[in-house]
């Protein structure tokens, strides 16, 4: 169901596109100045900051593929639920980890807005999401669909709070050319711990 929303978004950037055409001809056909620096992964890892994305995404990006591919056997075998019904609830925490996205963006915002730097929205929002990620254990002890579907989409939106933070750290930290190269490295640090075979 989520994946649907992507023909949505498809009509939100063309039609974003064309407006940008529309009000600035200049901006929409504009190319980077200068040539962009190029930088080693070598380089790249004598940055602590480097290592601090690397190790997060290492250490927390596998909870998301752990409720992806944990919870349909979960409502099964704990819950008793049928492939049917599995179906009509088990799209609930995705879909609010959708909004967590965009919440996250405008809860950035706002604070920014008012005042906050950069590093304390950052790490409040990764402290709060922290702490409330951890809720999603509570499935586990509940016994009504409801409550388990419930303490599920907090973990997930508390992650996808947290991760967007996290993804939106090398924009803070280094250069815009060296973003791309930042952000490949510390996807390697996912895949090394949940994406490499057994």
């Amino acid at each position: 169901m989520t994946g649907t929303f992507g023909f949505f978004w498809l009509g939100v950037c063309l039609w974003a596109t064309h407006q940008l055409e529309k009000i600035s001809p200049e901006l929409a056909s504009a190319q980077p100045l200068g040539i962009a620096r190029r930088v080693s992964w070598i380089q790249l890892l004598r940055y602590r900051q480097t290592w601090s994305i690397f190790i997060c995404r290492f250490l927390a990006d596998p909870i998301w593929y752990f409720y992806v591919f944990w919870m349909p056997e979960f409502l099964k075998r704990e819950r008793g639920l049928e492939l049917r019904s599995i179906g009509m609830v088990a799209w609930i925490p995705f879909v609010v980890a959708d909004i967590a996205n965009f919440a996250c963006g405008a809860v950035s915002g706002w604070l920014l807005h008012l005042g906050w730097s950069v590093n304390r929205t950052r790490k409040t929002i990764m402290a709060v999401s922290a702490v409330l990620c951890p809720l999603g254990v509570s499935a586990v002890f509940c016994h009504s669909v409801f409550w388990t579907i419930f303490f599920i989409s907090v973990a997930t939106f508390s992650f996808i709070f947290w991760a967007v933070t996290v993804h939106s750290v090398p924009v803070d930290f280094f250069p815009s050319e060296y973003v791309g190269s930042v952000y490949s490295l510390c996807h390697l640090g996912y895949w090394l711990n949940a994406g490499s075979p057994p």
